[in-house]
């Protein structure tokens, strides 16, 4: 038996929940509780609920959140706090599971020799659009991410590629989570952890459906020329976009410096002594820090 839950975050979802719901409880391997964290909807989206749980033998956990900042990154973490199982597994509102994807996990985590550490594993995603027709049969190869480059410490501090609708943690990882003043985003903020002091774990194969539609907070519209020419357009958004990147990193510093092992903790207290031009393409040029696209690694030199 696998002791997992699912939290599911929630706001004006009505459109799509029940689907995604539906295909949670209709797992080979079913969990113990679904958390709903409702982030303040006006829709019909918590009645809708209401009525779901009472046709599935697996409890719903409904939880609105009604203080604290909006927005999905505070909103999961709220839903992560009210957690209790072994394993967690992170659910967008809007998305439907492939039936057998828990499966895939168990067997990941059977294959993780020590459990004892922080443990985080994320798989890939197929696009769908708004009816869950296909459109891509890989989010991180039509984001140009590659998991294989990037799960260093190093790598993961400068460029995310964890999708936070795929990802499970164990409660090791939840015990050391502290939220942050300057996280960009949950899954970022959790792959950083779970790299520092655990264990990151891809699973190659995609195990939901990513549905792209109007009102998605964080889309994929892949990575080509139409995309580039835009970020250039915008340098200096590119510019601010990095500084959130370092502010985090140095965020992360001040909540777990003591904590990390000597490379990581000199890797960021290097950073933060850097901070001047020519020392921060010198300090990126030192530690070979790259992201997985030339213009992409080129932003990081040049746009600081």
């Amino acid at each position: 038996m696998f002791n997992y839950e699912v939290v599911v975050c929630t706001y004006n979802g009505e459109r799509y929940v029940l689907e995604q719901l539906a295909s949670i409880v209709s797992q080979t391997i079913p969990p113990q509780r679904i958390i709903i964290s409702d982030d303040g909807s006006t829709d019909n989206t918590l009645p809708l609920i209401a009525r779901f749980a009472a046709t599935t033998p697996v409890p719903l956990d409904v939880r609105p959140r009604t203080v604290g900042p909006k927005g999905p990154a505070h909103n999961f973490l709220h839903a992560l706090s009210l957690s209790s199982a072994p394993y967690v597994f992170l659910s967008d509102q809007d998305d439907v599971w492939m039936a057998d994807k828990i499966e895939h996990y168990l067997r990941a985590v059977n294959d993780v020799s020590d459990d004892s550490q922080p443990l985080l594993v994320f798989s890939d995603a197929e696009l769908v659009d708004s009816e869950l027709k296909p459109l891509h049969s890989s989010f991180l190869q039509n984001e140009r991410l590659d998991p294989a480059q990037q799960l260093a410490f190093s790598r993961i501090t400068f460029q995310n590629c964890i999708q936070g609708a795929t990802v499970m943690v164990n409660r090791v990882l939840l015990e050391k989570l502290k939220p942050a003043n300057h996280m960009m985003m949950h899954d970022w903020w959790l792959g950083m952890i779970a790299a520092a002091f655990g264990q990151l774990v891809f699973i190659p194969k995609p195990l939901i459906k990513y549905r792209q539609h109007e009102s998605n907070v964080v889309g994929s519209s892949g990575y080509g020329g139409k995309r580039i020419l835009s970020k250039f357009a915008q340098l200096p958004a590119v510019a601010r976009q990095n500084r959130l990147v370092i502010d985090q990193a140095a965020n992360f510093y001040e909540i777990y410096g003591d904590s990390l092992k000597k490379e990581d903790k000199n890797f960021l207290g290097e950073m933060l002594k850097s901070q001047r031009f020519v020392l921060w393409q010198f300090f990126l040029f030192r530690f070979s820090i790259t992201r997985t696209t030339i213009t992409r690694t080129i932003s990081l030199y040049f746009l600081y």
